[in-house]
């Protein structure tokens, strides 16, 4: 027997909802934007204010329990996203791991030695091409 005239229960800070909402729950959406997002080399202010989430601590705790860590902010330093086939992929992976690096930190020192500190390589190659 339900009593018609009792009020509707209000939510409030012991209701389950509002503390997972408190809890800053997000949307599988939300999350996949900004590991997208993280990845195009966007920073955590930049992430926030796209995605709409009120401020970059909260993006950064929530790339940080998806196992997804932002690049560190440097004004001399920008990302660069190379495309290339799966094959060279696995042969910068095996050449990485035979120097002891991982793969980003390997091609990050082959491409400046040879366009900074050794251009003449890099004169070489783009001369034999055809």
């Amino acid at each position: 027997m339900s009593d018609a005239s009792a009020p509707a229960k209000r939510l409030g800070p012991n209701n389950r909802r509002e503390i997972r909402k408190k809890a800053g729950r997000y949307t599988t959406a939300t999350k996949v934007r900004c590991a997208f997002f993280a990845g195009q080399g966007m920073t955590a202010g930049q992430i926030a204010e796209t995605v709409g989430i009120d401020q970059a601590h909260k993006v950064r705790s929530l790339l940080r329990s998806l196992g997804i860590n932002l690049l560190p902010e440097s004004k001399t330093t920008e990302l660069l996203v190379l495309s290339l086939q799966r094959s060279a992929l696995h042969v910068i992976g095996e050449m990485a791991d035979r120097a002891g690096v991982d793969p980003r930190t390997f091609v990050e020192r082959v491409i400046t030695m040879m366009v900074v500190e050794e251009p003449t390589v890099l004169r070489n190659l783009l001369e034999d091409r055809p």
